[in-house]
């Protein structure tokens, strides 16, 4: 198989099968240059790139140190945002638990006062509160 035939079968340019050669796949190199690839080995490449779809992580021990540098870099700003969310989501809950207390409070001070609404007030407030988590 050439490289254009196994950029076919695995999906990817020509560009990145050259990228491969030495690595995923081992060509074999006729007289005239040309590369040729076993095409079962064509084929588990294939079947891997389809089942994970990516390369082998054996592969990312080659990549340029640069490369891991980025990719390291791009989880980790990944991380910081979800600490801001979770940050973020933490504070909602303490403030929707604060408001509830207040309300809480409320309906307990027109429940001595011997309000009849305060009791339908009641249960409507407990029907809410199990609605919201923690």
């Amino acid at each position: 198989m050439t490289r254009a035939e196994v950029a076919r079968v695995i999906g990817r340019s020509i560009a990145t099968v050259r990228r491969m050669e030495g690595k995923e796949l081992n060509p074999d190199v006729d007289w005239q240059g040309v590369h040729h690839f076993d095409e079962k080995e064509v084929e588990a490449v294939a079947v891997d790139l389809r089942e994970n779809g990516r390369r082998s992580p054996e592969f990312a021990s080659d990549l340029p140190d640069f490369l891991l540098v980025s990719r390291l870099q791009q989880v980790e700003s990944e991380n910081e945002e979800l600490k801001v969310a979770a940050k973020d989501l933490q504070l909602a809950d303490e403030f929707a638990a604060f408001f509830l207390g207040i309300a809480n409070e409320a309906i307990m001070e027109l429940e001595e006062r011997g309000l009849s609404s305060a009791y339908s007030l009641r249960s409507r407030f407990e029907m809410m509160a199990a609605l919201i988590p923690g």
